[in-house]
């Protein structure tokens, strides 16, 4: 019994630690995406700052004719 509440009690202090953890920073991200339908998420995420209010800082957004030129990118 004694082993059952020492394994509850860490099991709660571990929970509780990672929430009480502060929140760093966000590292800057470069995001290249091919001109076609496949994309759109991206272009409307973008559109209506939608990357910016989930705290994602967008250092660059290159959007590439097709796929071939995407990957030699």
């Amino acid at each position: 019994m004694k082993k059952l509440l020492l394994l509850a009690g860490i099991l709660v202090v571990i929970a509780f630690g990672g929430c009480t953890q502060e929140r760093q920073e966000e590292a800057p991200i470069g995001m290249a995406v091919e001109f076609n339908a496949h994309s759109a998420c991206a272009y409307i995420s973008q559109d209506k700052g939608w990357f910016e209010q989930e705290g994602l800082k967008l250092t660059s957004y290159e959007s590439y004719a097709t796929g071939m030129a995407l990957a030699s990118a």
